[in-house]
């Protein structure tokens, strides 16, 4: 009976993809600010992620007269967020990471504290949260 139980939870979890998409999309929102800090590092360019309300882009950045800017030569990489999930207050700039790791930038929203991305499912009305610290630590 317990064999069924669990097979019977597996099925109806896979059967519905909506009911993990806040869970996903916060595991691959973390995965893709880790990404963008590992590439600071092992390129020595800053990366940066700005977030809006339904997506997130992720771009290369180049130092051009003494300042930090998106280099437009990179594509930049577009993440669009499942259709129910949102971040409803949106971070007031871009995350920026540094050759060390670091977040940097003169706005970024941790260089002084750690900010959160709150991801909220409106279907199931339920938030998820990912962090970045000054270090450039993301949980």
């Amino acid at each position: 009976m317990a064999m069924l139980t669990i097979i019977a939870s597996i099925a109806i979890s896979t059967l519905n993809p909506t009911a993990r998409a806040l869970d996903n999309a916060g595991r691959e929102m973390a995965s893709n600010l880790r990404l963008a800090r590992a590439k600071a590092v092992a390129t020595g360019y800053h990366y940066q992620v700005t977030v809006s309300s339904g997506s997130y882009a992720v771009n290369k950045m180049v130092l051009s007269s003494g300042n930090w800017v998106v280099d437009t030569a990179t594509p930049t990489r577009t993440v669009t967020l499942p259709t129910a999930v949102t971040v409803p207050s949106v971070p007031s700039a871009a995350y920026e990471f540094d050759s060390r790791g670091n977040c940097a930038g003169t706005s970024a929203p941790c260089l002084t504290a750690a900010s959160s991305i709150t991801l909220h499912h409106s279907s199931q009305n339920r938030d998820l949260t990912v962090t970045v610290w000054p270090s450039g630590q993301i949980y």
